[in-house]
């Protein structure tokens, strides 16, 4: 849904195109979901990742892959971790039956400690609304590339030279920038 090196937010409806052409869609909204409604009732992707930390800064490492019920089976897993197995055969290489549904598909122990602060995160942004995160998020945007726009050495040579939409349609809050020297070559950044 948006690029997490630009910000570039792709066409939603590239979805249903691609799934009216028989293609499974899995919509990486890890990006797009912190600052954007994202409506999966209008919008219906067989599968949807987002990080919990993008959206409110922590728990770190405590994400979620959403699924739709009829594209599981679609999905072939070619090995297995911890506690993703009923059985394993010892004598027959590569033989193993995966636990059923989902559960076949969630590797080792569960973040158990930190995944009560995703239930205080989305009571959190459901406070704000999201409505006014994005409405935020996009006045920041807009000023940011406005102020770096206007960056000039006095050789008149842009000091920055921006990656991305110039304004803030189709684009969220990520800005990919490189400067210049004043005779116009990149700033190394090591």
């Amino acid at each position: 849904a948006q690029s997490n090196f630009s910000g570039v937010q792709h066409p939603l409806g590239w979805i249903a195109l691609a799934k009216s052409h028989g293609w499974d869609v899995l919509l990486d909204a890890a990006a797009f979901v912190p600052t954007n409604i994202l409506d999966l009732a209008l919008y219906k992707p067989d599968f949807v990742d987002l990080s919990f930390y993008k959206m409110f800064g922590f728990p770190t490492g405590v994400g979620a892959l959403l699924v739709q019920k009829n594209a599981l089976e679609h999905l072939i897993r070619p090995a297995f971790f911890g506690g993703t197995v009923e059985a394993v055969h010892a004598t027959s290489p590569g033989f193993f039956l995966l636990r059923p549904g989902h559960a076949g598909f969630e590797d080792g122990t569960l973040n158990y400690l930190d995944i009560p602060a995703v239930e205080l995160g989305l009571g959190y942004l459901q406070k704000i609304g999201m409505s006014s995160i994005h409405e935020r998020v996009m006045a920041l945007t807009e000023w940011m590339l406005t102020q770096l726009r206007g960056l000039r050495h006095t050789t008149g040579q842009r000091v920055v030279v921006l990656y991305g939409p110039d304004n803030v349609i189709n684009r969220g809050g990520t800005l990919a920038l490189n400067f210049r020297t004043p005779s116009g070559k990149f700033v190394d950044h090591s």
